[in-house]
């Protein structure tokens, strides 16, 4: 795992670099492109059983795509949906190399979560970018048509937060079409919408909905599941998965996960700093988010759902983090100086659960077999 830390570090001292010490826009610029830069090149790199589907979504399409006309290589993967068979041609015919076709796959997954960073909160971005490439980054090695998905669907969040209407819309059709089960992210942005309603009472039964849904699913699973083994169609391979494959990781990542979110928000205060209608909303999305991914528990890949939700906890770190002013005088009040406390501990509270929970779900338990990482 020391490759991933040190792609973490570097890359999120990059953001860090670029948003606080330079004011020069062509200089900024270039180093924020190195920040993005450093992941690509790692993922680029990284041989070909390096991430479970590597194999199928880099290897396999690339070379697919290069000996192939578009439509002979849209029969060859009738799963996929036409809009990423279409997206995956095209970039694998720009690509000279297995390499920079790579690279650019994993500039398309990470850029849209760089932006979604940077319009939460420019100066504190650098904190998201460091939980995401260590939690979620190397997972992109194995879903990576899932992990464009997210990625456009966190930036579809950060984009209705800032009321940008339309730009949401389209970046939400997008995730949906490269992985039709973004449209599950749909519940992400209804809490948005609704947490930014003046009446409470419909926030209020939204969110008894959201969570009801989700317990009940895990509770009411044995009465489901013979609803569950009669579906068919794109995704009946995923949901009719073993039922004990993922018991001890599922309940590791909605434990830790809950765990992280419950001492940020206890610990650190956070609605008690400053009102805020970003932070609740993240909140409740990534609270639904744990809990759900212990759907695993009783069957595989329903886990899936909860990826979607769980992508929003970077966000959630950088809106935390702006909760915990910024100090602007130079002789500090106690206040001031108990802020700044607040988010050194903050800090350093978010990187080492970031490297425990790497560590065990990745290093300990292998999960989307990124360990040990090999170059190609």
């Amino acid at each position: 795992m020391t490759i991933y830390y040190i792609n973490a570090v570097l890359s999120s001292w990059l953001l860090y670099y670029a948003e606080k010490r330079i004011n020069n826009k062509v200089a900024k610029l270039a180093v924020l492109a190195g920040a993005i830069a450093v992941p690509c090149v790692l993922a680029a790199l990284r041989a070909r059983n390096v991430g479970t589907d590597t194999s199928l979504y880099g290897m396999d399409i690339y070379f697919y795509a290069r000996t192939n006309s578009l439509t002979n290589y849209l029969t060859i993967n009738p799963s996929f949906s036409i809009t990423f068979n279409l997206l995956s041609w095209l970039v694998a015919i720009m690509s000279p190399s297995l390499t920079i076709f790579l690279f650019l796959v994993q500039l398309g997954t990470s850029v849209p979560v760089v932006i979604a960073l940077r319009m939460t909160s420019k100066k504190d971005a650098y904190l998201g970018y460091l939980m995401y490439l260590i939690i979620i980054y190397p997972m992109t090695f194995n879903i990576i048509r899932q992990a464009i998905s997210q990625g456009s669907l966190v930036l579809s969040a950060a984009l209705l937060f800032k009321k940008q209407y339309k730009k949401c819309i389209l970046t939400y059709i997008i995730a949906v079409l490269i992985h039709h089960t973004a449209l599950l992210g749909i519940v992400a942005l209804i809490t948005v919408v609704v947490s930014n309603n003046e009446r409470k009472r419909l926030r209020n039964l939204w969110l008894g909905i959201m969570y009801g849904m989700t317990i009940s699913v895990l509770l009411l699973y044995p009465k489901l599941s013979s609803i569950i083994a009669a579906m068919s169609g794109e995704y009946a391979k995923y949901l009719n998965d073993g039922t004990s494959e993922m018991f001890g990781s599922a309940l590791f990542v909605s434990i830790s996960l809950s765990s992280y979110l419950s001492v940020a928000i206890i610990a650190f205060r956070l609605k008690r700093i400053v009102a805020n209608n970003r932070l609740d909303p993240l909140i409740n999305i990534c609270a639904v988010g744990s809990l759900s991914y212990s759907w695993a528990v009783h069957i595989t890949a329903l886990y899936r759902p909860s990826l979607y939700l769980i992508s929003f906890f970077p966000m959630l770190a950088v809106e935390s983090m702006s909760h915990i002013c910024h100090p602007t005088e130079n002789h500090l009040s106690a206040f001031d100086r108990a802020l700044t406390s607040n988010r050194i501990r903050f800090i350093l509270f978010t990187f080492f659960f970031c490297i425990c929970f790497a560590q065990v779900y990745y290093g300990i338990l292998g999960l989307h077999q990124i360990c040990p990482y090999i170059l190609r």
